[in-house]
């Protein structure tokens, strides 16, 4: 609020109010009716200015944080876009990379078959026989009914 009214002009010191003896606080509206027979239209008309300055500040505020909310929004878009592109070209050189070692895996099965199918039919009875001492050291032993 300090800063409202620094920047509106309208601060506690630029009120004026008449004075009583002895007492510096500013009088009610009740007690200026009392002293001056009405309220103070003054104070009306100065409270409707501040209104207004106060709708204008808002809508100054409303501004710029949409406009900082716009630029916020293409700073997120842009480094999206640059971690996208980044993302896709690691991606193309994997892609790469792995059509490369399939291709000269292809040119070693083209070149030896018996060595290939020997090497597999020993990894698939190697991966079966571990298969089987797994599965049968992890069987629970069956259940026994007691009646």
């Amino acid at each position: 609020m300090p800063l409202l009214h620094a920047i509106c002009g309208n601060s506690k010191k630029d009120r004026v109010y008449p004075q009583r003896k002895g007492n510096k606080t500013p009088p009610s509206p009740l007690s200026l009716r009392k002293q001056t027979g009405s309220y103070p239209m003054a104070d009306n008309t100065r409270m409707q200015e501040e209104m207004r300055a106060l709708q204008e500040q808002i809508a100054t505020l409303k501004d710029s944080l949409t406009s900082q909310g716009y630029s916020v929004a293409d700073q997120v878009r842009d480094t999206a876009s640059s971690a996208f592109s980044g993302a896709a070209r690691k991606v193309d050189g994997a892609t790469r990379y792995a059509r490369n070692e399939a291709a000269s895996v292809a040119g070693i099965v083209r070149e030896h078959p018996t060595a290939t199918s020997t090497a597999l039919l020993g990894a698939a009875l190697v991966g079966g026989l571990l298969g089987y001492l797994l599965g049968s050291q992890t069987a629970e032993e069956p259940r026994r009914r007691w009646y």
